[in-house]
C-alpha cells in the first residue's frame, strides 16, 4: 500500500492520474511478537555446532560482539579498525558508531577465516549481501539447532549489554566506548 501510494501520488503530480484510488485506504497492520531473542543456551548451541576457525562462526561473534544490524555487520571489516575500535557510519541510519573489540571478538578473528575488504565472508572467501548472509546464517542456525534469525543476535547483544550498564550504575558511568 505505502508503494501504490507513493506511485499514485507522483502520477497525479505528473499528470497521468486524475484521481488517487489508495486515498483514503486503511493500512492494516498486523501484531507480531518480533524476533525470538537468543538465548544463552542459543549461543552456547551455535558455538559448540561452529568452533573457532570457521566462517559461520565469525558471522556469529561479528553479530553478538558487537550488536550491528545485518547490514552494517556483512560490511566491517579491517578498514573499520582502529585502535581496537570499530569505527562506521550505519547503513540504516546514517549513526557513527564506535565500537570496542572485545577479546571474544578478536579470537574469532583471528582465527578467521575472515575476508580482505570484510570480517564476514561466504564459503567462497567472498563479502556477502545482507540477503545472501541471512539465508546462509538461517542455514548455520538451523544445524545448531536454533530456530532464530540474526536479529535476534543483534536484540540479544543488546539485553547483554543494558544487564552490563545496570551492573555499573547510570549510563553517564559508562566510557562511549565499551566492549
Amino acid at each position: 500500500m505505502k508503494a501504490m501510494r507513493g506511485l499514485f501520488s507522483w502520477s497525479l503530480e505528473a499528470g497521468h492520474e486524475t484521481t488517487n484510488p489508495c486515498e483514503g485506504v486503511k493500512v492494516v497492520s498486523f501484531a507480531t511478537e518480533g524476533f525470538a531473542v537468543w538465548t544463552d543456551d542459543d549461543v552456547a548451541a551455535y558455538r559448540a555446532r561452529w568452533p573457532l576457525g570457521t566462517h559461520q562462526r565469525v558471522a556469529f561473534e561479528v553479530l553478538y560482539e558487537t550488536g550491528l544490524r545485518r547490514g552494517d555487520a556483512v560490511r566491517v571489516g579491517r578498514a573499520h579498525v582502529r585502535d581496537g575500535v570499530i569505527r562506521l557510519q550505519t547503513e540504516k541510519t546514517s549513526a557513527r558508531v564506535a565500537i570496542a573489540i572485545s577479546e571474544t571478538l578478536i579470537e574469532a578473528l583471528e582465527a578467521g577465516p575472515v575476508g580482505d575488504l570484510t570480517f564476514i565472508v561466504g564459503a567462497h572467501g567472498k563479502p556477502l549481501v545482507k540477503e545472501s548472509f541471512t539465508n546462509m546464517f538461517r542455514e548455520c542456525s538451523l544445524a545448531a539447532g536454533v530456530n532464530k534469525s540474526p536479529h535476534g543476535v543483534r536484540a540479544a547483544a543488546a539485553s547483554r549489554r543494558a544487564g552490563r550498564l545496570q551492573r555499573r550504575g547510570t549510563v553517564s558511568e559508562v566510557p562511549l566506548v565499551e566492549p
